[in-house]
């Protein structure tokens, strides 16, 4: 019987594999056809395969056979699919070397659960929402009030209204390290509230006068570096002698800027101007300054206003009418762009975005919204996703977030008038 050479590529992570060695299948194994059909006689749920059992190995392998008798066969389209990799095997050919590869992929399942609702009035508008998973404390903006509700015995009690505010406010933002929270209006003000434990009430703490209305805020893991901005300003906070302090601001001239995005290691800030512009705005330090300045700007054209960092130098972003996202990679040295890609999705963009897209390190999940939808995406690698969930709404008109771990997904349908807390759930 002849023998046949194959090398074993053992999988590290998810769906990436690594050159193993070289093993030898012989005499009865030699049909490929053969060798799929043991694969398909063992459980799909567990991680094992015909070559685990052959060889005693204790992960998913994925086994390459060079033969030239495979080249054209047809069934590698036809009844199995050309690389096809989600819930199935992992199928390919390369014609230059002759080679195909084979691999038996888990299928990988991620799923939010609805864990807790909390109906709203059908007059009442919630601008913006947050949610403290810890002390189990969900604050909304009403106009110019802030409502605060306490989740006791599966039910949303309400705690507090505030109404420090003169004009509407327009985000929320919890502090990790405590009951905190920072506010932003449209009154150009931010306001940082303090727990009273003797009071069991929020009370202001420190207001931060701006130049323009407060939009969106954005603060460092380590809470000493705040973020705000609105219209087409950029400020900088910083905490000192336990009181904030504005450091810098950037203007933007007449151009209004939309959205406020760290990158993993804090060290670029994304924004999108209105004259269609991806801004990345980088922090530099030497021996007497730590400043921030514009770096790079990105024309991009039927984009809307939604944007995240995946990676350190890579961001994704949505363009209009497209089933597609934009990948673009950075030279973080150079300031400039390394390379652009697409991702396909499974819904076309839609031009109205109220749901900013986020992803979340911890699971490795984009969330994007397309039209009444919201889409969860699970990143492989920088340009390989799968699509694992879609969640409907009644109306596009959609806000909410992604807890900073990764476990909640905290959503307001406007329509609904219910408020969403639904819980990560995986295999």
């Amino acid at each position: 019987m002849n023998d046949k050479r194959w090398m074993l590529f053992k999988q590290k992570k998810n769906c990436q594999f690594a050159y193993k060695r070289d093993i030898q299948i012989f005499g009865t194994n030699d049909d490929l056809q053969y060798i799929l059909d043991k694969y398909h006689a063992v459980n799909l749920d567990q991680s094992n395969s015909f070559l685990n059992l052959e060889f005693s190995l204790e992960q998913p392998f994925l086994a390459l056979k060079d033969n030239k008798k495979f080249q054209n066969q047809s069934y590698f389209t036809s009844k199995y699919g050309d690389q096809k990799i989600i819930g199935e095997y992992f199928l390919s050919r390369d014609y230059r070397s002759k080679k195909i590869w084979i691999g038996k992929q888990k299928q990988l399942f991620i799923e939010y659960k609805i864990n807790r609702e909390l109906p709203i009035q059908e007059n009442e508008t919630y601008k913006a929402i947050a949610f403290q998973i810890q002390s189990q404390i969900l604050i909304v903006g009403l106009n110019n009030l802030i409502k605060v509700f306490k989740l006791e015995e599966q039910t949303f009690t309400q705690q507090q209204v505030i109404k420090n505010h003169s004009g509407d406010v327009c985000c929320l933002l919890f502090l990790q390290n405590d009951n905190s929270f920072i506010s932003g209006s449209l009154d150009k003000s931010l306001i940082i509230w303090f727990w009273d434990k003797k009071g069991q009430i929020y009370k202001c703490k420190q207001i931060l006068k701006s130049a323009v209305e407060q939009k969106y805020i954005i603060i460092n893991k380590q809470e000493n570096l705040l973020v705000s901005g609105g219209n087409n300003l950029i400020s900088f906070w910083i905490y000192q002698n336990s009181q904030w302090l504005q450091k810098q601001s950037l203007n933007f001239n007449s151009n209004s800027i939309f959205g406020l995005n760290f990158n993993p290691s804090q060290q670029l800030i994304a924004t999108y101007s209105q004259n269609h512009k991806i801004i990345l705005i980088k922090n530099k330090k030497n021996k007497t300054e730590n400043y921030w300045f514009v770096s790079l700007q990105i024309n991009i054209y039927n984009f809307t206003p939604s944007i995240c960092f995946i990676q350190d130098f890579i961001i994704l972003f949505q363009t209009i009418n497209q089933t597609s996202l934009g990948l673009i990679k950075i030279n973080f040295h150079a300031n400039e762009i390394e390379y652009q890609t697409k991702i396909l999705i499974n819904r076309v963009c839609d031009e109205q975005t109220t749901f900013l897209m986020q992803f979340n390190q911890s699971k490795k999940v984009v969330i994007n919204q397309t039209g009444s939808f919201l889409n969860l995406i699970l990143i492989i690698q920088e340009n390989q996703v799968l699509h694992h969930q879609e969640i409907s709404f009644k109306s596009k008109y959609i806000s909410g977030f992604m807890s900073t771990d990764g476990e909640f997904l905290i959503t307001l349908d406007q329509d609904s008038k219910i408020i969403q807390i639904r819980k990560y759930h995986s295999n």
